[in-house]
Parts: structure tokens; sequence; C-alpha cells
């Protein structure tokens, strides 16, 4: 598939606790956005979903994106296990209403719709450099603003 914008998002956290993200968007190789977030309260899955979906967000209607996520979940969420849920209506099921992270993959069901989208599952921290940059921008984001170093 023809890309029109690539993805490159990582998060970083205290697991559970203060978390950041940071998400890097290209086009034709050249960097045309940086998103970044900071959440007090969270998770380490909350902050990748979310850095990958303020990717997704930002990028206009049908576009035509890969995105690259070190979070296996998040890529397998939105590749394939959020298609089975809706197959089985866990957005609509009382069964379902305890999903973690729910609000977030009801977002990324609608990104899913409104654009032509993939995720791509990476291996962290092996020198992927626009893996590497979204990870030491989160970490760093992170550590000024608790004061502590990113836990692995």
């Amino acid at each position: 598939m023809q890309t029109d914008y690539e993805i490159w998002s990582d998060g970083s956290c205290h697991n559970p606790g203060p978390g950041t993200t940071c998400t890097h968007i290209y086009q034709s190789g050249r960097l045309l956005k940086e998103i970044t977030t900071f959440d007090p309260t969270t998770t380490n899955n909350r902050m990748e979903i979310i850095a990958v979906l303020l990717g997704l967000k930002w990028c206009p209607d049908q576009s035509r994106v890969r995105f690259y996520c070190d979070n296996d979940y998040v890529v397998c969420g939105f590749n394939d296990w959020m298609h089975k849920w809706v197959k089985i209506d866990m957005f609509g099921e009382q069964r379902w209403k305890n999903k973690k992270n729910l609000d977030l993959w009801q977002s990324m069901l609608f990104e899913h719709k409104r654009l032509k989208a993939k995720g791509i599952w990476v291996k962290a921290h092996i020198g992927i450099p626009n893996n590497e940059k979204c990870d030491l921008r989160a970490s760093e984001l992170l550590e000024s603003f608790t004061g502590q170093a990113p836990r692995y």
C-alpha cells in the first residue's frame, strides 16, 4: 500500500501513574508534525493507544496511513482484534462494559473507518531510528514532568 502518511509513536509511563506520549507524523520521509501529551494518572497501554490515536486523528479523511508502534497490544488490536470485538458486539453488550480502554478502542475503530490505515509492529530498543526518537522524546518528557526516568 502506498502511504500518504507514516506515523511513529511511543508512550512512556510509570505504570500505573504519570505517562507521556510522542507521535511523529511523516510525509515522503519529512517530519510534518510532533504531538506530545502528558497524563498524570494512566497506564502504559493507554499511553501507547493515545500516541497512535493522536497521529491518526491528525490525518485527513481517506488518507493512506501506516503507523509503526512497539506495542503489539495496539498493533494487533487495531489490525485484528477490534474487528472481532465488533462482530461479537463488544461495544453494545452489557458484559463488555468493563473492557479496558474501551473509550480509546471506540475512537480507534472510528479512525480505522475514516482512514485507510494499518499498524506495523516494530521491536523496541534495537536502534530503529524513528522508534528511538519517539521513545527518547516520550522518556525525556516523562522525566521532565516527574523527575524520574521511565521504568522498563
